[in-house]
């Protein structure tokens, strides 16, 4: 079963200043604190869609676009022509609060993600990814 992670921008940003992660291209290696060990994430630009916030006109209907509450990538935004703040967004008239990041998925299914990257100070996100 293929593992698919959210790794907050902060939270890389932090785990690189600190020596637990290196980005290569599409590729997040992550050292597990605990026994060295290195794993491998393919990445892909993303944001965590974390909450709906209603419309430009102040309407807060349930959300349109079924965006809130999951991992949904750069790509699939451009293609509903999704703009950008720091941390919201707008589809159409929708607007969203989210998290940048990444979408991650793992290449080694063995690996116990979820101790290692809790080792390291981070939350595991692995809901709803949109593709």
């Amino acid at each position: 079963m293929t593992t698919h992670l959210f790794f907050p921008e902060s939270q890389l940003s932090a785990w690189q200043a600190m020596g637990a992660a290196r980005i290569s291209g599409s590729a997040v290696t992550v050292t597990d604190p605990a026994t060295r060990a290195e794993s491998v994430y393919s990445v892909e630009p993303a944001v965590h869609v974390t909450l709906y916030l209603g419309t430009e006109r102040g309407e807060l209907d349930r959300d349109p676009n079924a965006l809130a509450g999951r991992v949904v990538t750069l790509t699939t935004l451009a293609s509903l022509g999704a703009t950008f703040g720091e941390d919201t967004m707008r589809v159409g008239p929708s607007r969203y609060s989210m998290v940048p990041g990444h979408l991650a998925v793992a290449r080694d299914a063995e690996v116990d993600h979820e101790r290692v990257l809790s080792d390291l100070g981070g939350t595991l996100t692995a809901i709803g990814v949109r593709p």
